[in-house]
């Protein structure tokens, strides 16, 4: 199969990641990415891996500084390891992608089906992993895995939970006692709590963390993009209702800079003190517990509120690793991806519960683990957090996280159509049927190139 991104021009290609990311590891705030490089003797294979800053410091520490070396020494390879903030991944991705030069693994926070027609077919390790590990989470399966093509054209090690931060100490004095349990009580409380000063931090803008968010609502009022066989179902009763709901919630509950947000905006934003409510990843109490133990007391978590449909939310992140084919040392970035998710009890502890495995059977203790954490105040905090797969799914639910579902997340498509709602430029009703054509759009494309 001919790859579309091979074949991109330097114009296409430009419009598609924008030309300020094409730099030398520079991030869209100006922030440098870093790298190591732990080696064996001269003449050693090189494998050079690419992936993101993770959010939990303690993570990359280990990651950089035990395992690397450690394997390398083992494998008689030199690995050097080059660490990009996430908004520079996918654009450095598809310029190494087009010029046929670069890293030989490469790790994405989100799914990257766009591009299985330029990465090694990884179903060999995937059979090798369960057989050794067990099953693979059947969601982060729909994320790495053609049906049609019956390929794993990535590696999954791990993904990351999106749950509900609220401030107790505010809620319960809005509230007598309750908790933000359902998308209803959000509303409610967040009226009382935007005229007290403590609005809810909700994003509505064209970045990832929105994107998330949106999407939890659309599946807990019961709408989808698609169903199982990838037919667009967008511009449905359920979806409007959705709309409604962000509606409400935008212009009675939160503050208008949502609009502008960034992904880091509405961590800031709650370890600022400034709202009352956000959903991200455990990274926000994680942060609070090291810099502002008294608001961490007080910062609680819990699943996704409820909907009308179920309480359901894709998952914040699902970290995928490809080994692109113009890599000389594709069975080296096997062997590496095979020994680090092999290792994965260790993985999950130094990233301070951050990674929930993507092998579940690789960390039986998973549950004592949130149960004992020891940073929790009170005790226990974390450890409904054990059952998160129950509640947790893909982008693209109940379809697959296919390349069109990719194309409609990079589009931003999701929160543009709530935001015209909101923003009153659309009726909710408009609002989907405007999304439903330009979706409909990208699938009838994906459809033509034979990977949905």
């Amino acid at each position: 199969m001919t790859s579309s991104f091979t074949r991109m021009t330097r114009r296409e290609f430009l419009k598609l990641t924008g030309a300020g990311l094409l730099g030398l590891g520079l991030s869209a705030c100006g922030a440098r990415a870093s790298s190591i490089k732990a080696g064996a003797a001269s003449g050693a294979r090189e494998l050079k891996i690419l992936q993101q800053v993770h959010f939990v410091p303690a993570y990359d520490e280990w990651f950089d500084k035990d395992f690397v070396p450690r394997w390398a020494q083992a494998n008689n390879a030199t690995v050097t390891v080059d660490h990009m903030p996430f908004a520079d991944l996918f654009p450095r991705t598809v310029s190494e992608v087009v010029n046929q030069v670069g890293h030989d693994l490469i790790g994405l926070a989100t799914p990257p089906a766009a591009l299985e027609a330029d990465v090694a077919d990884l179903s060999d390790l995937a059979q090798e992993l369960e057989a050794k590990a067990g099953a693979i989470t059947p969601f982060v399966k729909n994320c790495i895995y053609n049906p049609k093509t019956k390929k794993y054209f990535a590696i999954s090690d791990h993904w990351v939970v999106l749950v509900t931060h609220w401030r107790k100490d505010l809620w319960e004095k809005a509230t007598a006692g309750s908790a933000p349990n359902t998308w209803e009580d959000l509303l409610k409380t967040g009226i009382k709590l935007k005229s007290a000063g403590a609005p809810l931090g909700l994003g509505l803008s064209s970045e990832l963390d929105s994107t998330i968010y949106l999407n939890a609502l659309l599946m807990c009022y019961g709408g989808s993009i698609q169903d199982e066989s990838g037919k667009v179902t967008i511009n449905s009763p359920q979806t409007v209702q959705a709309i409604k709901m962000a509606t409400d919630l935008f212009n009675k509950a939160c503050p208008s800079e949502v609009l502008g947000w960034s992904a880091s905006s509405n961590n800031q934003f709650m370890l600022a003190g400034k709202c009352s409510l956000v959903l991200n990843a455990v990274s926000v109490l994680r942060t609070a517990e090291k810099n502002d133990p008294e608001m961490a007391v007080n910062l609680y978590l819990s699943k996704i509120p409820a909907g009308p449909a179920r309480q359901l939310a894709p998952a914040n992140l699902v970290n995928s690793y490809i080994v692109p084919n113009f890599s000389p040392q594709i069975d080296l970035a096997k062997q590496f991806l095979h020994d680090l998710i092999l290792d994965y009890k260790t993985a999950f502890q130094k990233s301070e519960l951050y990674n929930m495995p993507s092998f579940p059977g690789l960390v039986p203790d998973l549950a004592q683990a949130m149960q004992g954490d020891p940073k929790s105040t009170p005790p226990g905090k974390y450890a409904f957090l054990a059952e998160a797969a129950q509640w947790c799914t893909n982008l693209g639910y109940p379809g697959p996280a296919n390349a069109a579902i990719n194309d409609v997340t990079d589009a931003y498509i999701i929160p543009r159509m709530f935001a015209l709602a909101a923003l009153g430029d659309m009726k909710a009703e408009d609002a989907a049927a405007w999304a439903e054509r330009e979706i409909q759009i990208i699938f009838n494309r994906w459809k033509l190139k034979g990977l949905i």
